[in-house]
């Protein structure tokens, strides 16, 4: 009796993983949104520079702020405060991510085309935004500069 319970326990277990059981998949997506590997936060990273980026933009920055580091300083909230008034946002791009050791830290070069009401002759703004991840509190602005188009 007690070599049919490890056999059956056995093709249970073997099925389980072999079919992709669904009791592992909870884990597996915890593991991914957690920030645990590299590739998860590379990620995460994308996500939480386009939710920034939007939020700045469209003048949200309670919104914004949430992903601004404690540690930001000036150069995030003078970007962040700047006011937009006037201006329409087209279109959001990222032109270079560039991310440190294991991908805890990371440049990202973003690049807004808007135009100008009444003018609607479109603009291209180019920031450098450094991100730094935490486990505690994900992805948060460190510091922000505009770059020369």
């Amino acid at each position: 009796m007690h070599i049919r319970g490890i056999r059956f326990l056995l093709v249970m277990v073997g099925s389980c993983l072999l079919s992709g059981c669904v009791v592992l998949a909870p884990f597996i997506d915890a593991a991914q949104n957690s920030g645990a590997t590299p590739g998860s936060r590379r990620q995460l990273l994308v996500k939480a520079v386009k939710e920034f980026n939007n939020a700045l933009y469209w003048g949200k920055p309670g919104a914004a702020f949430e992903f601004v580091d404690a540690d930001g300083g000036p150069s995030v909230s003078a970007q962040a405060l700047k006011k937009r008034e006037g201006e329409q946002l087209v279109e959001t791009n990222f032109d270079n991510v560039e991310y440190g050791d294991r991908a805890w830290s990371a440049k990202v070069d973003v690049t807004f085309k808007y135009y100008k009401i009444p003018f609607y002759i479109v603009t291209e703004r180019k920031l450098l935004q450094e991100w730094k991840y935490s486990v505690v509190g994900g992805w948060k602005v460190t510091a922000m500069e505009e770059r020369k188009s």
